[in-house]
Parts: structure tokens; sequence; C-alpha cells
């Protein structure tokens, strides 16, 4: 039996506690009494995306990062968004949980002028291709079906006003035949729908969509994911990773609308200050949402994409690499979702071979040790325990781009799968684990950074900060509060006798302590 060997090559430890890639340690030296004690615990570094375990994808994913000089991660988040897009129309994937879908969801984070766009544009070049062949003939297409309707329905008019029995009039229907069915609208992509846009879409187009967007902050902020309908979009995304049938009941007079086999893949980029939002917003990881979601988000590149002797011939080469990307990517959607009325997807499932079911169930009972009290994965259980149906499908998705045609997952893709899985495994932990703040803490936090780069003077007081202090302290109640916890961590120093702060003199003030 082939065992995988974890990605430092030392095997899966049976001891939670002795887990390189995943546990946070410190060698800090302790802290004097008078060095002030950070309010929030600093994220970790990223670790490096496992590039060679994309596979099939590495090309292209390479090609993307060289052409826009993107952090590898922000390119790999895109790549593998548009392989599960074309996949998840193609086939099902065997997990020791029976056949689940290929769909995945993506979060990317990145700062303004990480290149975020760019990945996404060179990702899709093939989908948005398919897209504007098929606009090329929707307009002939619908305009044959609206004349073939108008036919039908002045038969249809004829045949309940002649003067027959409604028995004569039944089966002068049935001669009819059914309504001309609409051709499917050539979309893919939407950007910031609603449930009640996507499962429109769901009926007028492909059974199988993708949400994509650089500026994911548009639909985390739009109509679908404000206070009265977070729940209510969370939950159906959720519904329609798991492959669940999704309801939509119409308003006003027309029947209710189920939903089955239709699936969604997700990428949404997004800049920290949102990320930090979603990634702390109790609703959506008590829903679980959050938990069903592959997050990215790498360190900058920026001040190191310098342009070096030759990178022009090298691009040409990435180019004709990534041009073979987006080949295949049309040729996967044309098999998946051909041309005509939107109809059932024909999805086959990809079984496990013996060794890939022993690899996946060897990193199942990894991955569940790991998940004990006091484990390493702990506090991000809800992640975790989704991480082996991850792997199934990741191995899946390579396995169709790879190769449309096999019936099974390959050992090296599952290898490839896992070594993407254990990375998000990490990333997930980093991100997670810090995510959740006190809203006091923040907003002590928010003071300090204040204090720090928008007040010059050594001294300041209450007073002030509520004045000028940020916006969430303007009632004196919450700026005394922040200025005790950050007293109490050393940022702010008691002095006393009276001082002038801001041209006007106070007795109470503190000295600032910029670390």
């Amino acid at each position: 039996m082939t065992e995988y060997s974890g990605r430092d090559g030392g095997g899966y430890s049976q001891d939670p506690a002795v887990q390189p890639d995943l546990e946070q340690q410190s060698s800090s030296p302790p802290k004097t009494q008078t060095t002030p004690t950070p309010l929030l615990r600093p994220k970790d570094a990223a670790q490096p995306f496992p590039a060679e375990h994309l596979g099939p994808l590495l090309p292209a994913a390479s090609a993307v990062a060289e052409l826009t000089s993107a952090p590898f991660a922000l390119a790999a988040q895109s790549l593998l968004g548009v392989a599960s897009l074309t996949a998840q129309a193609i086939a099902n994937v065997e997990t020791l949980d029976g056949p689940k879908p290929l769909s995945l969801f993506f979060v990317s984070i990145a700062e303004s002028g990480e290149r975020k766009s760019a990945c996404d544009r060179h990702a899709l070049e093939g989908v948005r291709r398919f897209e504007r062949t098929r606009q090329e003939t929707y307009a002939a297409a619908y305009g044959e079906f609206q004349n073939e309707l108008a036919i039908y329905e002045t038969e249809k008019r004829k045949i309940l006003g002649a003067s027959k029995d409604a028995a004569a009039q039944r089966a002068d229907l049935e001669a009819l035949g059914p309504e001309p069915r609409c051709p499917a609208a050539p979309e893919l992509l939407l950007t910031d729908p609603t449930i009640e846009g996507l499962l429109k879409h769901f009926e007028m187009a492909h059974h199988a969509l993708g949400i994509f967007s650089d500026e994911g902050g548009q639909f985390l902020a739009g109509h679908g994911m404000n206070t009265d309908n977070r729940i209510k979009t969370a939950t159906a995304l959720s519904t329609l990773w798991g492959g669940g049938a999704v309801n939509r009941t119409r308003a006003g007079t027309g029947p209710s609308m189920t939903f089955f086999d239709r699936r969604v893949t997700c990428h949404l980029m997004v800049q920290p200050r949102i990320a930090e939002q979603l990634l702390a917003d109790p609703d959506l990881r008590d829903q679980g949402l959050l938990s069903r979601t592959l997050l990215a988000w790498p360190g900058s590149r920026i001040g190191q994409r310098l342009i070096s002797p030759g990178q022009g011939r090298k691009r040409a080469v990435e180019i004709e690499r990534l041009a073979a990307f987006h080949r295949r990517i049309t040729d996967l959607l044309e098999l998946g979702l051909p041309e005509g009325p939107a109809k059932p997807l024909d999805l086959k499932t990809l079984r496990l071979s013996d060794t890939s079911r022993d690899l996946l169930e060897q990193f199942y009972n990894h991955v569940e040790r790991m998940q004990a009290d006091a484990g390493p994965l702990q506090d991000i259980r809800g992640f975790a325990s989704k991480a082996v149906e991850q792997t199934a499908r990741l191995a899946g998705i390579l396995q169709i781009f790879e190769d449309e045609t096999a019936d099974r997952i390959s050992d090296a893709n599952m290898v490839h799968a896992i070594g993407l899985v254990e990375w998000y495994l990490a990333e997930a932990k980093r991100l997670l684990e810090v995510s959740v703040v006190p809203v006091p803490i923040k907003q002590a936090e928010s003071l300090r950074q204040w204090l720090i780069n928008r007040w010059d003077a050594e001294f300041i007081d209450l007073r002030t900060i509520v004045r000028k202090g940020p916006g969430a302290l303007r009632a004196s109640i919450l700026a005394r509060q922040a200025v005790l916890l950050l007293e109490e961590n050393g940022w702010l120093a008691p002095e006393p006798g009276t001082r002038v702060i801001d041209g006007a003199p106070s007795r109470k003030t503190w000295r600032v302590i910029r670390g």
C-alpha cells in the first residue's frame, strides 16, 4: 500500500503536538516591564504555496504568476477556480461519504495593487472566449425560439378556442406537443448575484455557473449579503456546494420551483479590510459557509516585481503555455455544457482507486487526530472536518483537467490534492484563529494605531480622543475603556500634573508609548 509521506517527507505524526506545518511556535524572549504588550497576536507569515502539487495546472499557474508578477497563491487560486468551474459540469467524485460535486469556493485576499484583477483576467480568458462564441449564436437562436413560440401559442389558442369537447381538445394539445424550449443564455460568470438572481440564471442559462469577482467586496457588501439576507444567501450557497436542491418560492402568482443537480463555483478576491470582516463574521462561521471556503492571503510582492533582462522572451513562452490552458478550458466547457437549451448535467462519478482510497483514509486519520482537544486544528474544526472532502474534490478537478475520459482518481492526483489541502489547513489555521477579536480590543487597537500614525504630540487626554480620535470612540465611555486597555498593556502611561493638550489645559493626561 502506498503511504503518503507528507510535505516534509517525514510522514504523519501520531502526536498532535508535533506538526511543524500547522503549529505556531514562538521563541520571543520574555517582555520586560517597560515593553508594551501587543493587543493583538499578529498573523504568522504565509507559507509558500505548494506549487508542485498543482499537477497538470502548474504550467498555467506559473505562466499567470510570471505574466502578472502577482503572489503565486493568487495565480493558483484563479487557476483552480476556473478548473473547478469546468470540471463541475462533467463529473462528481467519490469521497469517503459518497459522491460529491467538483464545485469549490475560494476567497483570495490581497491589497490593492497586488494584481488580483490581472490574475483573474488571465485565468478566465478561455471562459470568456466560450461566452463570446455562444453570444454570437445566442441572438439568432433566441430569435428563432421566439418565432416558434409565437406559432406554438397561436396554434394552442386555436385549439382552446375550437368548439370541441374537452377530450378532443386534450388530444389536439397532445398532438401539438410541448412548448418550444428557450436556448440557454451564454453567461457562465456572475459577479454579485443575489440568490434569487443566481436561481434565475439556473432557470435560463446552464446548470453549472460561477460567481467570480476580482472586487469581491461588491458581492459581500451587496444586497444578497446584507444583514437581512446574509444567512439565507450563505445557506443556499452551502446547499449548492453540497450538491443539494435549492428552492425558489415565487412572489404572487406562479408555482415555486426546486432546482436539482445545479453546480456553482465561487472565487472572490477581496482586500484585507473586507476579509477581516468576513473572517470574523460569527454568522458565517456558525452557519458553515466559511468552513467550505479555501482561503489564501499571501505575502505582498510589491517592491520586488522588477523587470529582469530577457524577461520579454520569457513572456512569450508563458503566453503560449497559458494559451494551451485556455484551449483546454474551452474544450472542457464545450463537453460539459453543449449548445442548445439548458439540459440536466450528464455527470459521471470519478471513483477512487484502491491506492487513492488508502491515501485519503490515511489523510482522514491524520486530520481527525489533529482536531482532538488541544490539537493544532481544535479551533478550526469546522474547516478541518471538511478537509478530506475538499481533498477528493481537488483530486477530481485535477483528474478531469488532465483527462476527462478517466473514470478513476490517479494516485498522483490524490497525492497532489492532499498536498494542497495541507497548505489550505495551515492557511485557515493562520487566518481564522486570529480573526475573532472582542470589540473593546479592536477599538483599543484602532486608538493605538491612531496615536502612532495620526497623533504627533507626546501626551494625550480623553477629551481630545473623543473629539479627534477614531470614529468608533466618539462616546466618552468607549474612549475611556480603550484608554484603560492601552494603559493596562503599556501603550499609555498616566502623567501627573496639568498639561496643555490640543490648545486646552487638561488635568488628566497620558504619555503615548510608541513601542
